[in-house]
């Protein structure tokens, strides 16, 4: 029956639904109607956001003409220009960029850039380099790349978000030595780019406790992102986890624990505002301190590996507890802390933190996600359901 019951889920979540697309709408209202039937009480806190869609966009130079990847959220952008090729933060802080298409390539290109003041993680390197392009107002930005660290995409954009305002594309190293061998003074670039205004929502789905004190209750926030990157059907990142999720919805339904129980589809991890996030903790906002503990589950389920769970601001009385809890589940592990995730938000405010994801997330696992790969293929629903009987021990036994 729990096999049905998360192939059933599985199958109504996957699907490319990036934050505010139809997708994206109806796995929200899936969440929704099945909380419902259980009972919970379901608060839906509407946002507004952007939709990106992109077509063919190309570069040319001569009679050179390659296809080329337009950057999520950019601009549209159709001319021709002068080129500067930049290598460095150095070269960029140097260089005359104005009215130019600049390429940017090795060392400034080695990882991706975080979107303009990201709430939680916004370093003083890509600060720098986002805040030096728009002060020389270049025309338009390419960008050569190569694999992502985190995930699939060969190569990968350098730049998401919808609040950076120049037009930007990005290529392989193989194409840019193809189009740059003459070493030409301009290049014509169309980046087909579109975003438009759209709407989502965050929902919290709560199962009280009779026994909860009111002006000093305590809360266990089950968590796991519901929203996709484009381009990516999202089984393992993260149907699988809103999967399990949706499992534990039904599984504690008549448990009577004396926490406050918060199911969270977090809608917005992988857009550049994690507006379900912001929407979550601005819901909360003095109540922080009344979480007690939080599990994230994200990236579950690849069939070719153990689920691992990770620890953060557990005493230790309670690690060998959930220690022995692990010995008695086959496939779940111990891992390593990781931080690319919703669970770092708690984490870093000294809340007990839960994480789970597949044990392998650091390599092959990496190269299915946000890509066409990630189909529903390459997940193991037994190992779901020992992850959802799992967080269930874990609930019983340590609080």
């Amino acid at each position: 029956m729990k096999k049905m019951n998360i192939e059933k889920h599985l199958k109504k979540i996957i699907g490319e639904r990036p934050v505010g697309s139809k997708n994206n709408l109806k796995a929200i209202n899936y969440l929704k109607n099945y909380a419902e039937k259980l009972n919970y009480e379901v608060i839906e806190i509407p946002f507004d956001c952007q939709i990106w869609k992109s077509k063919k966009s190309i570069i040319k130079i001569n009679d050179k003409k390659i296809e080329i990847f337009a950057s999520p959220f950019s601009p549209y952008f159709k001319a021709e220009k002068k080129i500067a090729v930049v290598n460095n933060f150095e070269e960029l802080s140097n260089t005359d960029l104005t009215d130019k298409i600049v390429c940017l390539q090795n060392e400034i290109t080695q990882e991706p850039l975080m979107p303009k003041n990201f709430p939680f993680y916004y370093p003083d390197e890509h600060k720098n380099i986002i805040e030096t392009l728009e002060r020389k107002r270049p025309a338009a930005i390419l960008t050569v790349t190569k694999k992502h660290q985190m995930c699939g995409l060969t190569p990968f954009p350098l730049f998401e978000d919808g609040n950076f305002l120049i037009p930007s594309a990005y290529i392989d190293t193989a194409a840019a030595k193809t189009l740059f061998s003459q070493s030409p003074q301009k290049i014509f670039l169309h980046i087909n780019s579109f975003s438009k205004k759209s709407e989502s929502s965050q929902i919290i789905i709560t199962k009280k406790s009779e026994s909860n004190n009111k002006d000093n209750k305590k809360i266990i926030v089950i968590c796991a992102h519901i929203d996709s990157k484009y381009n990516t059907p999202g089984a393992i990142d993260n149907a699988s986890g809103i999967a399990v999720l949706l499992e534990l919805m039904a599984t504690l339904k008549d448990i009577n624990f004396k926490y406050e129980i918060q199911f969270i589809p977090f809608n917005g991890e992988e857009y550049y505002e994690v507006s379900g996030e912001l929407k979550y903790l601005e819901f909360m906002n003095d109540c922080l301190q009344n979480i007690e503990m939080v599990v994230n589950l994200d990236g579950l389920g690849y069939n070719k590996f153990k689920t691992s769970v990770s620890l953060y601001n557990f005493e230790m009385l309670e690690k060998n507890k959930i220690s022995q809890i692990i010995n008695r589940f086959e496939n779940i592990n111990l891992g390593e802390e990781w931080y690319a995730g919703d669970h770092s938000i708690f984490a870093f405010q000294k809340i007990k933190a839960a994480a789970f994801t597949a044990s392998d997330t650091n390599s092959e696992v990496l190269n299915i996600t946000h890509t066409q790969k990630d189909t529903i293929d390459n997940i193991d629903i037994e190992s779901l359901i020992a992850t959802a009987e799992f967080v269930k021990e874990l609930l019983l036994t340590v609080l």
